[in-house]
This record gives C-alpha cells, structure tokens and sequence, in this order.
C-alpha cells in the first residue's frame, strides 16, 4: 500500500466542501485506491494563500521530512490542489519541492486522480492550472476587496481594521472621538507643537497620568508617539493608502510608504482632534530634528546589530554625543541598551552604556585570531600556492603564444624586406609603411615576452610564498585598525554572530543606577569561506 498523510482546509471565502466532507471523502478514496493514511492534518479558517499562518499544513511538511527515513511518506491526499495552496505556482512549487525531496513526490485529488511531480508534464500542468485557477481566485478576490476599500474611502468611511488612537468608528462607518482618548491626542500635538516637551518626556508624562498605549500596555515608546503625530487622519481628513501592504495584488509581501499622490484624501471626513497649523508645527519640527540626527558616513557604527545587552538580552543600539573643547568639535559614539534608552528606569534594565572605541580593538583582535589559526593559515596559504600555480600555467601557455607570433613576424618582416627590392614604385610606399607597422608589432611583442620571462625569473619558492603569508596574517590586527569603518562593518558581520556586553551596577544603592562596562563574549558565525576555520565559537573580551 501506499503510505500518505491527508491534508484539509476551509477558508472563510471558500463556499466549497466542508472539512468534514473532505474527510470522508479522503477515507473512503484511500481504502478503494490502496492508501494507507498515516496521519491528517486540518486548517479551518485558513485562507490559502497564508503559508506562514497555516499552522497544520507547517505540521504536514514537517511530518513527512521528519518520517523521510524510517518510514518514507509517498503522497498527499487532498479534495483539490487549492486546498493544499492558493499561493502562486513559484510559492506552492517550493512546498512541493520540500515535500519530494522526502520521498513524497504525488498527489491524490477527487475524484480518484493521481498526480506525480517527479513527471515533468504533471508539473507543468499543475502550474498552469495553480496560476489560471488556484491562484487567480485570490488575486480576483483580492482586486475585488481592494476595489471596495477605494470606493469606501472616497465616501469619507474608514476602511481599517482599528480605529486611530483617539478615535472610534460608528456603524456606517465614520470616526468620531473617543470620549477620553480624543484629549490625550489634543494635549499630544498642542504640547510637541509648542516644543516643550520631547516625545521621551510625553511617554513619561502620560505613564505617570495612567494613560494606556494604543496597545493597551502602561509603558510608552516614542515610536508610538511618533507615528501618532505624524498621522494626518487628526486634521479631520480620511487618508487611505499612505502604505502598500497587500500581499497578493501588489508585488512583493514587505509594506512600502506610497508617494502623497498615491494617497486617497478625503477632507474633513470627520471631527478634527488638532488643527491644521498645529499639525505642521509638528511634521517643521519632526524635520528639524531629522536635520540634526542625519547619518553621516564617517561615524557609520560598527556593531549595530551584533551587540546585546547581557543583564536584559535586547540590543544595544549606536548614539552618537558631541562635546566641544577649546573650540575643537568632538563625536562621540556609545552603545546603550535600547530597552533603557526607550524605557528608562520603567525597563526593569540600567543606564548600560560602553563607548564603541573600547570594544571595538578587542573585536579586531577575535577577527585577525580567526585568520591567524593554524588551520586557516595553512588553507590561506595553500590557496595563494594554487593560485600562483595557475599563474605559472598561464604566463606558461601566454609566453609560448607570444613566441609562436614573434616568429610569425620575423618570417614575415624577412619576406616583406626582401619583396621590397623588386616591388613597383607605385607600391614601394605602401609596402614600406606595412613593413614599418610589423617592426612595431614586433617590438611590443618581445617586449611583453620579456616581461614574462622577468615574471617567471622572480616567482619565489613556496617556502618563501608561506612565509610572506604569515608575516601579513600577523599584521593583520594592525591592518584592520586602519581598514575603512565600512570594510569593517561588513567584515565584523560576515564573521560575527553576535557580541553580549556585561555590565555591573556601580552603586545599587543609588535611585538612577549607572553601570560600568566588565566585558564580554563575542560569538562567532560560522565561516562563510573554506579558507577560514571558525575557532572557538565565543571568546570573551575584556573592559
């Protein structure tokens, strides 16, 4: 018999068989056709183009690559190809391919049809199918809600899942202010227009007033705040599609910020919780401060990303301080715990805070022992052999091409000279200049030969190649402290998995805890060249 697993699915939008149905279905099939199920799997309210969110069809593919050796998985019995996927046929064809290299290469479907995929023409059917059917029923479907969500917000209606902080939304459709939340928007932009507080001061201001985050939790994070104040569904305009987030008809899965012409807006919509001019206040000084918190090439951090907390385990996050003394501009830049540097003394973590120049040698230091290991020393230099190898070969085979040319132009100088004494005079010059123009040719010719021999003459030894190796390998911490912060950056990320910073508190007496930086364990990836070797898999660097 043949071993199979079941797979069923209904979706909301589908007014196809139920799930039930599907099951009898897939028992009965299996005992008339000679399969054995092995296990089913079922997800109800699933749309089917949502792989990632169909948690038992995870569960399937999961199933069948783990059983690949023991007990090998041949086929999937399903009602129809859309019930194991709506997703496009590059999508769906990747779960197929998961599936096959386990062994598990068909599939069984109503009403008594087999498909195998290890068939070229089963393939290429079953994509046309997945594109013209499966598929484009979730494209049209999509195109069709999206149509609707246009339509609404032309008309002034809301068309989101959740209403904007502030507000809520009546039955046909339109927002109105929420009783308590409208004034807490208000005092938002009337205070930030008026640049007195800063957006960390506005979350500490409303946790102390018990005002929960539109998530419903007591702490705030100036993101949130952010995105509040820069929404100008407050003005009283209904904006829709500021972002792309569609994941069927719009290319790709990831949001994008859509140009303003790309916007629908609808003004005055609806009640406003700030005016016009208050709102640009907000948009001149949030620019204001982007002005001053510009990138700047040259002071690029190196570790972002890599770094983490070791008392909380979030990420440390770059800022950068400047100071100025004597009329000399200094910068500055920290790795600060990015819980506390939203939180505060609310994170539950302290003030972690290390300059980037004190980790930074000791990183340099972990990156040049990973090239200065015996083991990676040895292929680093058997690699430069090899390639010297191929070197030799080819200046071989380039010095013997040259020398068969040199010859063919002394032959032909030599014919050419001595035509010339019995040639015309109409051709006299013409003949000379041709003769003329081989000398050169002649001349570039042994000059490159020359130059190859001179190459060949200067190859040392692969005693001497070795050598010369480790004595740059050797240097090579010295190296990199030169290297431009950008090599560096993406060098530390190729090598590095991530760095835990260790911090002790100076005074756990104190209200406003600062700690002082002890050192750390750096973690290393696993090489992505041959020529390296990983080394030991952490080491710990010192403050």
């Amino acid at each position: 018999m043949i071993q199979a697993v079941a797979y069923f699915r209904k979706s909301n939008e589908d007014e196809g068989e139920s799930i039930a149905q599907q099951r009898e279905w897939a028992v009965r099939a299996a005992r008339e056709n000679g399969i054995e199920l092995v296990a089913e799997f079922a997800d109800a309210a699933k749309a089917g183009w949502d792989t990632v969110n169909r948690t038992e069809f995870g569960k399937m593919i999961q199933f069948v690559s783990a059983n690949a050796r023991k007990s090998p998985i041949e086929a999937v019995v399903c009602w129809h190809p859309n019930r194991f996927s709506r997703a496009d046929s590059l999508e769906t064809f990747s779960f197929l391919q998961k599936l096959r290299e386990a062994g598990c290469s068909k599939m069984f479907i109503y009403p008594n049809a087999w498909k195998d995929f290890n068939r070229s023409e089963d393939r290429i059917i079953f994509g046309v199918e997945q594109e013209a059917g499966s598929h484009r029923f979730v494209r049209d479907l999509s195109a069709a809600v999206l149509r609707g969500r246009l339509a609404g917000a032309r008309k002034g209606r809301y068309v989101g899942s959740k209403p904007p902080f502030g507000y809520l939304t009546t039955p046909d459709k339109k927002l109105t202010p929420h009783p308590t939340e409208a004034a807490v928007v208000a005092r938002l932009f009337t205070a930030y227009a008026a640049g007195t507080e800063s957006l960390r001061g506005l979350c500490r201001a409303l946790e102390a007033d018990g005002v929960l985050s539109p998530t419903g939790k007591s702490l705030w994070a100036a993101e949130t705040l952010s995105r509040i104040l820069d929404n100008p569904v407050y003005t009283g305009d209904l904006v829709f599609n500021r972002r792309s987030e569609g994941k069927i008809v719009r290319n790709g899965k990831k949001p994008t910020k859509n140009a303003p012409e790309q916007w629908v807006r609808v003004a005055d919509a609806h009640p406003a919780l700030t005016s016009r001019e208050q709102f640009e206040a907000v948009q001149a000084r949030f620019r204001l401060n982007k002005g001053r918190t510009t990138p700047n090439a040259a002071h690029t951090f190196l570790l972002t990303g890599l770094a983490f907390c070791g008392n909380c385990g979030h990420r440390m996050i770059g800022r950068t301080m400047r100071s100025t003394h004597s009329g000399t501009a200094f910068v500055h830049q920290y790795f600060v715990c990015q819980r506390y540097n939203a939180y505060g003394l609310r994170s539950g973590c302290t003030l972690n805070a290390v300059p980037e120049k004190d980790i930074v040698p000791a990183v340099v230091r972990r990156v040049a022992e990973v090239f200065q290991s015996p083991e990676s020393l040895a292929a680093v230099v058997a690699r430069v052999d090899e390639v010297g190898a191929e070197e030799r070969t080819t200046g071989t085979h380039r010095a013997k091409e040259l020398a068969t040319k040199l010859a063919d132009l002394d032959a032909k100088i030599k014919r050419g000279a001595e035509r010339l004494l019995s040639v015309d005079d109409d051709l006299f010059e013409a003949c000379k200049d041709q003769l003329t123009r081989w000398k050169d040719e002649r001349a570039a010719l042994k000059a490159e030969l020359d130059a190859a021999g001179l190459a060949q003459a200067g190859e040392r030894d692969a005693g001497r190649t070795a050598e010369a190796v480790r004595r740059s390998v050797a240097h090579l911490a010295d190296v990199l402290q030169t290297a431009s912060r950008a090599d560096l950056r993406l060098l530390f990320a190729e090598l590095i998995d991530r760095i835990d910073l260790n911090f002790a508190v100076a005074d756990p007496t104190a209200k406003r805890k600062s700690s002082r930086f002890v050192g750390g364990t750096i973690k290393m990836r696993a090489p992505a060249s041959p020529y390296l070797s990983p080394g030991p898999k952490s080491c710990y660097c010192r403050a």
